[in-house]
């Protein structure tokens, strides 16, 4: 399975009011952990959103408890690395 097919699987087709650009998918812990980062429009201030889902080989979860906001991309860098703990 891809990291954006865990994601569909639980989001669908919805998107973040916040953040609704999707930029990419990827894994925090491959096959089991994975993330779709996106941002918000043009206008203003950019943030970008972390979205999480947890797979344990049936079913999927939301991780909100693992999504985040965050101003820059320098900073999702960090926070994934911190995320590859769990």
């Amino acid at each position: 399975m891809k990291a954006r097919e865990l994601v569909k699987m639980e989001y669908g087709n919805s998107h973040s009011f916040m953040t609704p650009h999707i930029i990419s998918y990827g894994w925090v812990v491959k096959d089991k952990v994975a993330y779709e980062l996106s941002r918000n429009g043009t206008k203003g201030k950019r943030i970008y959103g972390l979205s999480v889902v947890e797979w344990n080989g049936t079913t999927s979860k939301r991780r909100s408890d693992l999504c985040n906001i965050f101003d820059n991309r320098d900073e999702i860098k960090q926070y994934i690395k911190q995320l590859k703990g769990i």
